[in-house]
């Protein structure tokens, strides 16, 4: 089995997550596209796709395995996070809720 790569702004959108009150627990990826973030959050459970946007591929949003896994889930749909600000941002829309 090969060992995953993470995304370079990934331990800091966790980090940022944490701190906020969030449960996170990584997912390694399979062939079949899952997110790579599971996130806990009062009481809820939220995926969480991270890209970097410092780089074309993060750039280019879901790849078509991703694309794929989104449409078949019938659960929340997964969200993409590109910064620590925006996962903060993220939990405390869901606050609101």
């Amino acid at each position: 089995m090969r060992a995953f790569r993470i995304d370079d702004n990934q331990v800091a959108i966790v980090g940022a997550a944490r701190k906020a009150g969030a449960s996170v627990e990584y997912w390694p990826p399979t062939r079949g596209g899952r997110p790579d973030l599971v996130i806990g959050f009062q009481g809820r459970n939220h995926f969480w796709e991270v890209k970097n946007p410092k780089t074309k591929y993060g750039q280019n949003g879901f790849n078509q395995n991703q694309t794929r896994w989104a449409e078949i889930w019938r659960g929340e749909p997964p969200t993409v996070v590109y910064s620590p600000e925006q996962a903060v941002e993220i939990l405390n829309g869901l606050r609101k809720r």
